[in-house]
């Protein structure tokens, strides 16, 4: 703008407003890339920090991950000892058939039992069959 003053001092200024737009342009481009930088620099301090923060988040969460794992294995360990043990659990030995009265075999037929009497057995289980 200023050389162009000087190569043409006598012009009229309204010679010179393509040349003062240009300049105004330049202006307003430079003011808005400073800003941009500004908002650049304030985002750029603004995400480490929160990075920071998540990262410690995610780190205090996989130590309880891994302690619940830990934990959640060692209880499932112990449960499957419990299921074990009581799977081997032999059962309850029961009255032999020959002991009943015929009024109690009776019964034990009317609720949905039926009591093999010819049961060789080891003297203490009666052979029970669903009706």
């Amino acid at each position: 703008m200023e050389r162009a003053k000087i190569a043409r001092p006598d012009a009229h200024p309204s010679m010179f407003t393509d040349q003062r737009r240009a300049l105004d342009k330049a202006k307003r481009n430079i003011q808005e890339c400073e800003y941009k930088l500004q908002q650049i620099s304030k985002w750029t301090r603004e995400l480490d920090r929160e990075a920071m923060l998540f990262q410690a988040s995610l780190h205090r969460l996989n130590r309880i991950v891994d302690g619940d794992l830990e934990r959640g294995v060692a209880w499932m360990a112990s449960l499957l000892d419990h299921l074990n043990n009581y799977v081997n659990t032999p059962a309850p030995k029961l009255p032999r058939a020959d002991s009943l009265d015929a009024g109690d075999a009776g019964s034990t037929r009317s609720r949905g039992v039926q009591v093999d009497p010819d049961d060789e057995g080891d003297g203490h289980e009666p052979a029970i069959e669903p009706i």
